[in-house]
């Protein structure tokens, strides 16, 4: 997989033998085995997220997700 960051902050995805894609809430097929797998192995990282507004985080909970993968590219893979 490779991640690239737009000058915009949109943040592209390739991933092998598939489409390039911009990476949105919509992406949950993408979005939920990644969190899956940063909560699993980047779990200092992700101490973070719990800080994040309680109530509204249960409100919308995929775009929260969304938030938590997009904000990991941006530090990570700029």
């Amino acid at each position: 997989m490779k991640f690239y960051q737009m000058s915009s902050g949109e943040i592209v995805v390739k991933q092998c033998n598939t489409d390039i894609f911009t990476l949105t809430e919509k992406n949950r097929d993408f979005i939920v085995p990644i969190k899956t797998l940063l909560l699993s192995d980047y779990a200092l990282v992700c101490r973070g997220w719990q800080y994040m507004n309680l109530e509204s985080r249960r409100a919308n909970s995929n775009y929260y997700d969304f938030l938590n993968v997009r904000q990991f590219f941006k530090c990570n893979f700029n």
